[in-house]
């Protein structure tokens, strides 16, 4: 592997990646232009994550990078009529706006294209040529503006896949759009546990995950959190007790705060933060409101 170093102009930030001598040579030859495309994703500017697309040459040079974003709102659909039991027509994916991330993991992961009608886009996570190589298979959301088409890679399609990237797609139709780093970390959690089959709290963390720009929390009553770290000290990790108190400091003080805004300088990590909030939950200690999810 061979380090290479680039400024972050988002973050003001110098960022180190590491890259692959052989498939980066191998890539740069075979290039048009002599550069190879590389993804670097990390916490960037406000503590969410970023994924900036470098172009690296052979000499492992950043010559040049752009941050990767998508819209902040789902495209407005033309209300179509249909007679019933006929199906309304749907725009082809051909007109998507084409984005792509070289990969989610350093080790790759998941390799997928994932066509999104309602925001326009079509996402290629893992560096996919439709059309040199053979999709595994095709999953589409119930409401059919969503398709995700499976490629072969680290992790192999199995039923549980399956279930888990179902479950990604139908909770990306039904909700509000976020944040591009939001569907990552969705992944991320999807990687972590993809050999079991999924269960509800997976899928209800799944849309946290998705919402959680949306996500906002309220005390259950203040004089329960007197006696917080004694009535929890023999059920929960003291690093975890110590979070949850400074959560506790932060909804106080910040009422009207989002989920999100707590990775900011609160905890870097999203999903430890979700986990957190809902153990909160679960012991009656907050309400979470959920206005961006629908049937959690």
């Amino acid at each position: 592997m061979k380090d290479t170093v680039y400024y972050c102009d988002f973050c003001k930030s110098t960022r180190t990646i590491s890259i692959d001598e052989i498939e980066h040579e191998k890539e740069v030859e075979i290039s048009p232009n002599g550069l190879r495309l590389q993804s670097d994703i990390h916490r960037c500017a406000s503590g969410q994550l970023g994924v900036n697309n470098l172009y690296v040459d052979i000499h492992y040079t950043v010559r040049s990078f752009g941050q990767l974003k998508l819209p902040t709102s789902k495209q407005k659909q033309q209300t179509r009529v249909a007679r019933p039991g006929i199906p309304s027509p749907r725009a082809k994916s051909s007109h998507l706006r084409k984005l792509m991330i070289t990969g989610v993991t350093p080790g790759g992961g998941f390799r997928f294209i994932l066509n999104d009608e309602w925001l326009d886009i079509s996402l290629n996570i893992g560096k996919i040529d439709p059309d040199e190589e053979l999709a595994i298979s095709v999953i589409s959301s119930d409401l059919g503006g969503i398709t995700l088409v499976y490629y072969p890679g680290e992790i192999d399609f199995s039923p549980n896949v399956e279930m888990w990237l179902t479950s990604l797609v139908n909770a990306m139709e039904t909700m509000l759009p976020s944040r591009l780093s939001l569907i990552i970390e969705a992944i991320w959690y999807i990687i972590d546990l993809y050999e079991n089959e999924p269960i509800d709290f997976d899928k209800r963390m799944i849309k946290s995950i998705l919402a959680s720009h949306e996500i906002y929390f309220k005390i259950i009553d203040p004089n329960i959190l007197d006696n917080l770290a004694v009535t929890l000290s023999s059920k929960y990790r003291e690093k975890d007790l110590s979070m949850m108190l400074k959560i506790v400091g932060q909804i106080e003080l910040n009422p009207d705060k989002s989920l999100l805004e707590y990775t900011g300088n609160l905890h870097h990590d999203l999903l430890y933060l979700l986990y957190l909030f809902l153990i909160m939950e679960n012991e009656n200690l907050i309400d979470i409101y959920r206005p961006g999810i629908l049937d959690i």
